[in-house]
């Protein structure tokens, strides 16, 4: 979060190849390292939504403004959060038409961080 403000930017695989030095088995699996990267994308799309107590009035007081567009930005946030994280090429492999037939339902479609991967003996 602080490299983010300070350089625009972050290396997750840096960080997180020196933390491990520190804490082993800190990212154990694909799972993982993948909500890592969908809370840093949060991290930078909401910004900072820690206020202190003694501002939390007047904060209140702006999210419930109209901006110019006429929402608030009470609105813009509950939308990002109520927002589906995973997107359409999430579901690659299972919409691909030799799958199709192997799906149970066409509203339950598995996603593609979920499949378990086989491999030939």
């Amino acid at each position: 979060s602080q490299q983010i403000q300070r350089e625009g930017s972050v290396n997750v695989f840096g960080f997180l190849k020196h933390i491990r030095t520190q804490r082993n088995y800190l990212v154990q699996t694909e799972e993982q390292y993948v909500f890592i990267h969908d809370t840093l994308v949060e991290a930078i799309l909401s910004r900072e939504t820690e206020i202190l107590d003694s501002h939390i009035h007047a904060y209140v007081n702006a999210l419930l403004t109209p901006g110019p567009t006429g929402k608030t930005r009470l609105e813009k946030q509950f939308k990002l959060l109520s927002q589906p994280d995973i997107l359409q090429c999430d579901y690659s492999a299972a919409l691909k038409p030799l799958n199709r037939a192997k799906n149970r339902s066409s509203s339950i479609i598995p996603v593609e961080r979920a499949r378990v991967g086989l491999s030939s003996l």
